[in-house]
């Protein structure tokens, strides 16, 4: 079922297909920045799920890390998604009709403003070599061969957060 999101002044409108990858809540210092709020909430898309209706160009954009760009509206400062070109995903940060908000994690709980009681998994941190690690193997298999390497059986990462949930919808 197709769900649609616009910017405050209504130019820019988004539509996804299909459900999210994941949702969840950000903590991290450039998210709490831009949201102007002790967290973000998101939800993640594979980045051919999301497309520009109408307004695309009002669209601007900038790079806020090495693996990701912030889109907004030029017009009214609407912060509607990230893109993670490296990763093929699109997380969308704008309220979306037709989509019921389930969260299901915590990113960059390290960097937390305020602690969340909530029950739901609290990954520590959002590595950065995971746009290298994702680029390089979209197996599934390999990817938990990797963490399993790295992190035990029994560790939480985003790595295992990632392969476990993300790249098996490839």
């Amino acid at each position: 079922m197709p769900c649609t999101g616009t910017c405050y002044c209504g130019a820019i409108i988004l539509e996804t297909s299909d459900q999210p990858l994941q949702m969840g809540y950000c903590h991290c210092e450039n998210c709490r920045k831009y949201s102007g709020a002790p967290l973000a909430s998101f939800a993640l898309w594979k980045t051919d799920q999301v497309k520009i209706t109408q307004g695309e160009e009002l669209m601007g954009t900038f790079a806020s890390s090495e693996m990701s760009n912030r889109l907004y509206c030029i017009e009214c400062g609407t912060h509607l998604a990230v893109d993670h070109p490296a990763l093929g995903f699109i997380d969308i940060r704008t309220p979306l009709e037709g989509l019921t908000f389930k969260p299901s994690v915590h990113l960059n709980y390290d960097e937390k403003f305020v602690a969340i009681r909530d029950g739901l998994p609290k990954l520590r941190d959002f590595p950065k070599r995971l746009a290298v690690q994702a680029r390089r193997s979209r197996s599934r298999n390999l990817d938990r061969i990797f963490y399993h390497r790295e992190h035990g059986e029994h560790g939480a990462s985003l790595e295992t957060f990632v392969c476990q949930k993300f790249f098996s919808h490839r």
